[in-house]
Formats: structure tokens, sequence, C-alpha cells
């Protein structure tokens, strides 16, 4: 099943789209897009767009103007003008459109573009502007666009919407966690106040993270940064995401839009492609906050609060959540209309959602794993506590996004001990110092003994697990599980 998202303003009755369809017909010769009760951005090139909401105002200077009469014109029509227009010395050039006396939009030669007043309100307005565009295609000379020009205007619209419709949304968030000391949520109103950078929420109960706003990464690289604080402040304690005893919330700010109040169909969007699928990963405490098309307006935008704190659970699904709602943002207020499948499916993660290949298939088998029993923070973002350390060392060549992985897994499931992971020859083949790894030999003589004298674990891991790009993530999965195992054994066997 298809899903067809436009950031019209409001939902309408059919007459509506019929009175629309029909204005479009009148235009399409001249225009390459045509659209109304839509956010417009900027001036976009051959683009007819009527009752729009221009925020920034649109600003222009009058370099003309052309007075049509329509007999029988009835009084009041299409006259209700929201376009937030701001006529400005250094605007750029527009001709004036008067009807009957009265203003009825603006034409912008420079970039073949109309801004109208609501000539599409119903079949009333779609008649009268019947006669008024024959006489505005003569006043200003439109011809029919040919093939070859139609399709040299699609490329100047999608420059025009890439200059200014992808750079200028920012994202940000203030996810929630439980705080945990010993195997006990704490209660954070305790410990924090409710201002600053790592502070609690209104009811004084989960910890609460500000990051700085900006792009996917730079919030990601601040969230760490709060991470690492409260580490160095909380020796003793961890962060959780799960949110089994407190409801843990993973609110997405997104600044950069029209105002404060999003439209319905942003929110839709987001619903889809995040809310709807990241909620079965709230935790048992959510309660009558694990709903869709949750949000607040901010002084900067809005907060989107449907998503749970899981979306934050470690820096690789943050930085891909992040950039997906950024994407989805711009794309919505970029005027294009946008078509998915209903469920979103992976080639609509690319496609529309703006992520490679390899983020869409991580996330999307991210929200199929559920939300577990506890989602600890520090070990996740490569942060571990004074009290509890893990060491992970590298030797040898390995990718580095490999490099990151590896250490997340270890991370995430052992709290002490210092492991080193190495490289085995390629002429081993596909070998590996630990048991358990499908398909691996174990190596009856590795170049390393299991425990060294500091009480560090040897891991010697083959060539296909360290350097192949598109290594199975299953195989590197139960890659993790086997080498945690045999730390585990070894450190056992050390004490």
């Amino acid at each position: 099943m298809k899903k067809v998202i436009s950031n019209v303003l409001d939902r309408y009755p059919d007459s509506y789209y019929e009175s629309l369809t029909e204005l479009e017909g009148l235009l399409k010769q001249y225009f390459v897009t045509i659209r109304s009760h839509t956010f417009e951005r900027t001036f976009v090139p051959y683009l007819a767009t009527f009752y729009p909401h221009s925020t920034p105002p649109l600003t222009y200077k009058k370099v003309g103007e052309i007075s049509i009469t329509v007999p029988c014109f009835p009084p009041g029509i299409f006259y209700d003008w929201q376009g937030n227009v701001v006529e400005a010395e250094d605007g750029e050039p527009a001709i004036q459109i008067d009807v009957n006396g009265r203003f009825a939009g603006l034409y912008f030669p420079h970039l073949h573009s109309l801004y109208a007043t609501d000539w599409s309100h119903d079949k009333v307005c779609v008649e009268v502007a019947r006669e008024v565009v024959p006489h505005l295609a003569e006043a200003l000379g439109l011809k029919p666009l040919t093939e070859a020009e139609r399709e040299k205007a699609r490329r100047r619209q999608m420059r025009a919407l890439r200059r200014t419709n992808t750079v200028s949304v920012t994202v940000g968030g203030d996810p929630e966690f439980e705080m945990w000391r010993k195997g006990r949520t704490l209660r954070a109103e305790h410990y924090l106040g409710y201002e600053g950078s790592i502070g609690v929420d209104g009811s004084g109960r989960q910890v609460e993270l500000r990051p700085a706003p900006g792009t996917p990464v730079q919030v990601v690289r601040s969230l760490r940064q709060l991470i690492k604080e409260f580490a160095e402040d909380f020796p003793e304690c961890d962060l959780d995401a799960a949110g089994h005893k407190y409801p843990c919330g993973g609110h997405i700010h997104i600044g950069g839009v029209p105002d404060g109040e999003p439209p319905g169909k942003l929110l839709e969007l987001l619903d889809d492609f995040l809310g709807r699928p990241s909620l079965p990963l709230s935790g048992d405490a959510r309660g009558s906050y694990r709903r869709l098309s949750a949000w607040e307006s901010k002084p900067w935008g809005f907060e989107y609060r449907t998503p749970p704190a899981a979306v934050f659970s470690n820096p690789r699904v943050a930085r891909i959540v992040l950039k997906l709602v950024r994407n989805l943002v711009a794309r919505f207020y970029s005027g294009r209309a946008i078509e998915y499948n209903d469920p979103p499916g992976m080639e609509d993660y690319v496609r529309v959602g703006g992520l490679t290949e390899k983020e869409a298939v991580y996330l999307v088998e991210f929200f199929r794993r559920g939300c577990p029993e506890s989602l600890r923070i520090l070990a996740a973002w490569g942060v571990p506590g004074s009290k509890e350390r893990l060491e992970v060392s590298f030797r040898d060549d390995w990718l580095p996004e490999r490099k990151r992985w590896f250490r997340e897994a270890l991370l995430k499931r052992l709290r002490k001990g210092k492991v080193v992971l190495y490289g085995l020859a390629s002429s081993r083949g596909f070998a590996a110092t630990v048991p358990g790894i499908p398909g691996a030999a174990m190596l009856d003589n590795p170049p390393h003994a299991p425990l060294d004298r500091q009480g560090r674990v040897w891991v010697g891991l083959p060539w296909t697990l360290r350097m192949e790009e598109d290594a199975d993530e299953s195989l590197l999965r139960n890659a993790a599980e086997a080498i945690v195992r045999y730390c585990r054994q070894q450190l056992k066997n050390r004490r």
C-alpha cells in the first residue's frame, strides 16, 4: 500500500482538491509545480502557489503591475491573502497582479513563478481564474514549456531546494534515563538540580541530558561529552534507557521550521518512519506517554515526544535517528510530495529518509529487537565508569567502523577487565583463538597467550571479521558473544 504526504496546511474536503486539479489544468503548460495552501520557505523557479504560508516572509520589489478586469466578478472572491510577503527595496523583483482593482498575487519574472491569493478555494474561484489566466499569459508573455525546458526547470528547482531546505533544519534532544547504582534505581532529584545540561525533568525521577543542538554528528558528540561528565560526577552510577520503573522519553528537538506547531501531515510522516516502529521499545513504565504524534511547541521550533529513550541508547542509533528526522523534516518543507510504502520499507528509509543502505538495515533491525530488560548507557557509549572499567584495545589492521562495533559490543556485555583484540595473518584462513565463532577453525598455537601477566585477555580474529566491509552482521554478533564468553572464562580462571 502506498501513501503520499504533502505539506498542505490542513485537511480539506474533496471539492477543494477537485478545484485544485482544475486549476492545475489551466496552468500546467506554463509552470512545473502547482500547489496550494502549503508552506513556502524560498523563491522556487517555475512554481505557481496559491494561498501560501511563507516563513520567513518573502520579500519582493515591485517592478510592474498588471490590471485584469473580469465581468460579473463575485465580490470578495479569493482575496483572503495569507502569503506573508513584504515589499522591500532589496527584495526579489516582482510584477503585481490586480483583478478588478484588487490585489490577486505576484509574478516573479526572473524565476517564472507565481505567488497568488486563493484561486483554488472552490469551483467559483476556479471559474474566475479561467478568465484571468489567458489575460495573465498574454500580459506576461508566457509560452507553453517544451519538454526540454520543463526538464531544465525541474533541475533549477532541485538546485534551489537543496540550497535552502536541507541545511537549515537543526536537531537536538533531551533524552531521559533512569539513574542506577549497584542494581538499584535512584530518584535523580536527590542528586541533580533542574537546571543545566545534566539535570532532572519535571517529575524529578529521571536524569535528563540536554546536548547542544546542531547536526546529527554534533548532537551525538555533545551527548557523549555529557555522558562522560555524568560518569565522572557519579562514578558508582550508570544510566539506563529501558525505562521499566520510570518513563524514559527520547524527545527530539527540531529547529529551523516555520513555526512551533507542526502540521499534522509532518507528524504523520515522523510517526510512520520513527514513532510507530520505535514505540515497542518503550519500557513498561511509559504508560500514557506511549502515543503517536506527541509534540510540544518550543521557542526554536517543536519537540517530537513520541520516541522512547531507546533511540538514544547508543551513539550509532542516535546519529541515524537524528539524521532521519532532519532529512524527513527538510523534505517535507521542500514542498515536494512524498510517496512511500505504508508501512515504510527498507528502500523508503533510503530514498525518502536519506539514509545509506547500511544505516537503514541497522535501524530497521534495531526496531525489530524490542525493548530488553536493560539498556545501560555508559558502556554502549564507550564511557566506562571509574569503579567498573573495561579496557578494550586493538592491534594490527582494523576497519575503523569494525573497531567501534566490537568495542561497543564488548562494553555492553563486560564490566571489568582488559581485552586485546588482534589480527591473525590471512594465510591462517578463517581461524580464531576463541571457540564458538560459526565456521571459524580454532587455532591450536596462537601467537599470544590467552592471558598475560598484566591480566589482559588476548583474542585473535581473522581478516574477514576485521577488514571485510560487507561482513555478515549476524556473524559479527555471534563472534562478539563468543569473545564475551571466552573473556569471562579467562578472567574467572585468573581469579
